[in-house]
């Protein structure tokens, strides 16, 4: 850290947050507060440590690892498939240890032989590696069992009528063989169904599990941009109303760098005027003004409306003079009318104003916009003021 400056040098995600400067003299302490977002690194693709295949007698262990080099964070989830190539559970025999990065297959058996597979996802996306494990069946020793040879020279005969199998007993045979043929296949339909049923259990729970890394994400992001928006809504804010200080900040200037003018309607041209001995000759003639020329600082015409005399500006030495010139303005003849200077800004909230039905007069003094309200109570009005929530303050200071 420098004397004006916080460097944060390799940057986590933990390190974001608020934090604030404080600036401390002998007259007191500011507080600033700030808010520091850290986006985190891309690590896609994913680097993995992949298991590879084995090779295991019937009894012992198999043991696969699955470990994600650049993300420690990463989601990691291990599937066997069968030869539809959908995932099935792993059986209850099987440990995932370490943080899911080590599969292990205890006393396997001929059944646990096939195809597994290691998914790895994080924020990016999802990789999948798959490794194959082979069971060698355990030999079994073989026994020779021997039988008497039957004597060639005894032969059995039987008359046909012995050998002929009874009606009765044939009918028993064949409902016992039906009987085992049912049971059998009760068995294999039970035992289909049951598989069918663990395949498609598997399958909707890799999905689910799919869905809420997904939804987990998403989640985050969700934060993210919800900070990002939040931040953002209160720079518009705070933009806005450094704009609407500026525009009455300049509104206020710009009306007061006029604060001595006066603008002359209906004032005759000519092609040869000379506007400032005119102005002092009627000031003194009709509105019995005693200036000078020296009196008048400025004096000239601006664009009007088509068709009609261009008004006249004339800007006076200082505020008392003008406050004279316009008190005996009702001297004036042939339709000439002395008015204010007033900037176009104010002359549209004027106008507004005078629009609305809720007051009964509207006038221009010393910089301001003046109105009063039909119960004879007078407002002050500003460029961006509400007047509705202003006439309903006054009300209640009123009662």
């Amino acid at each position: 850290m420098r004397r004006y400056s916080l460097i944060m040098r390799d940057a986590q995600v933990d390190d974001e947050g608020d934090y604030q400067c404080i600036v401390t003299n002998v007259h007191g302490s500011l507080n600033f507060t700030f808010y520091v977002t850290v986006v985190a690194k891309l690590t896609w693709p994913l680097e993995i440590e992949e298991p590879q295949n084995l090779t295991v007698n019937e009894g012992d262990d198999a043991i696969f690892i699955c470990r994600p080099l650049n993300d420690p964070k990463a989601t990691i989830k291990w599937v066997k498939r069968d030869q539809t190539g959908l995932n099935r559970r792993i059986g209850k025999t099987s440990d995932i240890l370490e943080n899911k990065e080590m599969l292990v297959l205890r006393n396997v058996t001929m059944k646990d032989a096939g195809h597994y597979a290691c998914v790895v996802g994080n924020y990016f996306g999802l990789k999948q590696v798959d490794v194959w494990l082979k069971v060698m069946r355990t030999p079994t020793p073989t026994t020779t069992t021997t039988h008497p040879r039957k004597e060639e020279d005894k032969d059995i005969k039987c008359s046909t009528t012995s050998c002929l199998v009874q009606q009765k007993d044939l009918t028993d045979t064949v409902t016992n063989i039906v009987k085992e043929l049912l049971s059998t296949f009760e068995k294999n339909l039970s035992e289909k169904i049951e598989a069918k049923v663990r395949e498609t259990t598997g399958k909707i729970k890799d999905q689910v599990d799919s869905l809420m890394i997904d939804n987990e994400n998403l989640r985050e992001r969700m934060k993210t941009k919800d900070k990002t928006i939040e931040t953002l809504e209160e720079q518009v804010s705070d933009n806005n109303k450094r704009a609407i200080e500026a525009i009455k900040l300049g509104n206020y200037n710009e009306q007061y760098s006029i604060k001595r003018n006066i603008r002359i309607l209906n004032y005759p041209e000519s092609p040869n005027e000379v506007l400032i001995d005119e102005f002092v000759n009627m000031a003194k003639t009709d509105l019995k003004v005693d200036i000078k020329p020296d009196d008048v600082q400025e004096i000239y015409r601006i664009q009007g409306k088509e068709g009609h005399t261009k008004p006249v500006i004339v800007k006076v030495r200082n505020t008392d003079l003008k406050i004279k010139i316009m008190r005996q303005r009702g001297g004036l003849k042939d339709g000439i009318r002395f008015h204010d200077d007033i900037t176009q800004r104010n002359l549209e909230l004027m106008a507004r104003l005078q629009n609305s039905e809720q007051f009964e007069n509207v006038w221009f003094l010393n910089c301001n916009v003046y109105a009063k309200q039909q119960d004879g109570s007078t407002i002050i009005v500003d460029l961006f003021d509400d007047i509705e929530q202003n006439l309903k303050d006054k009300n209640k200071i009123g009662h």
